[in-house]
């Protein structure tokens, strides 16, 4: 498929779907993802001389932009994170409101979150190692300690706790560096919206036990929220989740916490006391800070004796994602519209428990692979960056078209079902009246 070829399409656009409109500075090119209250669109803002620039805009949907309590959880959002600067914390770039629609412009994050890494690797693959899940829960540590340091203008603290650190909100770039998202629910003082008493915001499994049962939280809260992301990701299941809620707070608040070395004996010693204090209810003598369990978990590695780093994080993305690469990839280049490609074999795969009760391999614990270095910088010439991106774009033609003959065959099998159906009650029924 060429660069200038018309990308194939089944449908125009779907009811409230914006792709190909002007929203301010921005051109909303793709709908990445839809929930409740906002769409979010892969989107470009051009500039002089051919400046082109992906972000991310989250439109707020039309019934939720006149709800001033959510236009101001908005803004307030946008304001606490315009203040962070770190490369561990996803940017937001603008913030406004056109035509009754009101939106907010972040940086875009070409990647995966860690809820879908950790269903690649444990429902798929049966293991996924803990010096990844160590690297990305540091990276991430390293992104919440800057917030949990934001002051304002005349140097007071903010007491920012994000309150809601889960799988979801980590979003791990192709380039192997982690990213916290989602700030919505943050505690912070001088925000215009507060949190009526008795309503429990963020994602009750991950939630610190103070958390839950209303009394005063602070950036330690969080700490315990990635040392449950740390304890799940190294052993592929879920630690407090229940069948219900009323299970899922109980089991936070008073259930045993089980060590991981009980759960497998290959789990290193210097590991699971790096997710044991993190996870330690009492307050005092919990990790202090996320800037220290990013320390300890740096150790750790360093102490592998191999590269983790972002470039090592990346390949791993990169080769168990490969699918989702290439239409993340194609969506980055193809013309606006929303049926142009398959955004939705992006879905995040969040919609079930993506962890189980499986066995923990040993290789789980092993170190990274160490990949030679060659000494050598290669420097692609025009022709050859022709050519590549030409293969890469006859490609996504090629998995497109299989993706729809496979949809086809798919309609086209229950169709068949259905006429057989039909057929066979039809015979039912002159047999039936031939009999009487």
């Amino acid at each position: 498929m060429s660069a200038a070829r018309e990308p194939r399409s089944e449908s125009a656009n779907e009811p409230g779907d914006l792709s190909g409109e002007q929203l301010g500075r921005y051109r909303l090119r793709h709908k990445l993802a839809d929930g409740g209250m906002a769409s979010i669109y892969l989107a470009t803002i051009a500039g002089e001389a051919g400046f082109e620039r992906s972000v991310a805009v989250k439109v707020v949907h039309p019934e939720r932009s006149g709800d001033d309590s959510f236009a101001t959880m908005l803004a307030d959002e946008a304001r606490l994170i315009a203040r962070i600067h770190h490369p561990n914390v996803c940017s937001v770039i603008d913030f406004g409101r056109q035509d009754e629609r009101l939106y907010m412009a972040m940086e875009y994050l070409h990647g995966e979150t860690l809820t879908a890494m950790l269903r690649r690797g444990w429902a798929e693959r049966g293991v996924f190692p803990a010096w990844l899940a160590a690297r990305v829960i540091a990276d991430a540590a390293r992104g919440l300690h800057a917030a949990h340091e934001l002051c304002d203008a005349d140097g007071t603290p903010l007491d920012v706790v994000h309150r809601d650190v889960s799988p979801q909100n980590v979003v791990v770039t192709y380039d192997g560096a982690a990213v916290v998202i989602d700030f919505g629910v943050v505690l912070a003082r001088g925000r215009q919206t507060v949190t009526a008493a008795g309503l429990v915001k963020g994602k009750l499994s991950h939630m610190a036990p103070e958390q839950l049962t209303g009394k005063e939280i602070d950036r330690r809260a969080d700490v315990w929220s990635l040392g449950v992301m740390l304890w799940e990701a190294t052993l592929g299941r879920r630690l407090f989740r229940g069948t219900h809620q009323g299970e899922t707070i109980e089991r936070v608040v008073h259930g045993p916490i089980t060590p991981p070395s009980a759960i497998t004996s290959s789990y290193p010693l210097e590991l699971e006391r790096i997710v044991m204090s993190a996870l330690t209810r009492d307050v005092e003598r919990r990790t202090p800070s996320a800037r220290v369990l990013a320390h300890q978990l740096e150790t750790y590695l360093y102490g592998l004796g191999r590269p983790a780093g972002h470039a090592e994080v990346g390949a791993w993305l990169r080769e168990c994602f490969s699918d989702r690469l290439l239409i993340r990839d194609a969506l980055l280049h193809v013309p606006d519209g929303p049926r142009s490609t398959p955004v939705g074999g992006l879905d995040d795969e969040t919609s079930s428990s993506t962890l189980g009760q499986g066995v923990v391999q040993k290789s789980s614990f092993a170190p990274p692979p160490l990949e030679a270095p060659t000494g050598i910088t290669r420097v692609e010439t025009p022709a050859a960056k022709a050519l590549r991106e030409q293969d890469a774009l006859d490609e996504v033609d090629r998995t497109l078209t299989a993706m729809r003959a496979a949809k086809r065959r798919s309609r086209n099998l229950t169709l068949y079902f259905l006429i057989a159906v039909l057929l066979a009650a039809a015979g039912a029924g002159w047999f039936l009246l031939r009999a009487g």
